[in-house]
């Protein structure tokens, strides 16, 4: 079996910039059975794809993002869909509109843990640095100015849990799947008919109320 053929989802979630980097060296292109997708690991490649959506679809067959989120999303749409979903973020993520404003809001953020890392002497610098700043600064920038790093993290790591996800061992067998609770649906029905911005205010307002809830300690679902 290639490399390809024996990656595992376990094996991804546990550390995937190696297998990452094994791919870019043996198999820049390659379909990984495992996920059902092809992985492109080389930047021009990546660019390339990109790129070219006339050619390269973002469309999937099976995604988890839809699973936890419900069709469609930006990440896995084309054309004009993904253009209607697109102008509800836009706005305020255009490059003139984020030069503007990013350096004084990541630089705020940015100091104090560099500060901590200073005083401490030593830093594990993903999980100390990169991963706080870069999800504080995607939750101000969305208004969130009030849910601290803990909670976010916990959101984070909660949205994983909820979709119906069957894993590959290296054996080849399925594992049993995890199913969505029934009442994490509901509410998403209640949203067929409207417009796009109002489903992106929507999700905006669930997950605000998601990560207060988390804060409390309480179930998100």
């Amino acid at each position: 079996m290639s490399f390809a053929e024996n990656i595992t989802v376990e094996a991804l979630e546990a550390d995937p910039y190696p297998i990452y980097a094994e791919l870019r060296r043996s198999a820049p292109v390659a379909f990984v059975p495992a996920v059902n997708l092809w992985f492109v690991t080389r930047w021009k490649d990546v660019e390339s794809v990109a790129k070219s959506p006339d050619i390269f679809s973002a469309v999937v067959g099976s995604s988890p993002v839809e699973r936890s989120f419900g069709k469609p999303t930006i990440l896995t749409t084309d054309g004009e869909t993904h253009k209607q979903l697109r102008q509800g973020v836009d706005p305020k993520y255009r490059p003139r509109t984020v030069a503007a404003y990013a350096g004084d809001l990541v630089r705020s953020i940015a100091e104090p843990f560099l500060g901590r890392i200073a005083n401490q002497g030593s830093a594990e610098l993903m999980a100390d640095y990169f991963e706080p700043v870069s999800t504080l600064s995607m939750a101000r920038s969305l208004g969130l100015a009030d849910i601290d790093m803990p909670t976010l993290r916990r959101c984070s790591m909660a949205l994983p849990k909820v979709p119906s996800i069957s894993r590959t061992t290296r054996s080849g067998r399925r594992s049993p799947t995890r199913s969505v609770p029934r009442s994490a649906t509901p509410s998403c029905r209640r949203w067929k008919g409207l417009s796009t911005r109002r489903m992106i205010q929507r999700c905006r307002i669930c997950y605000m109320t998601a990560c207060r809830r988390a804060r409390r300690g309480q179930s998100i679902l």
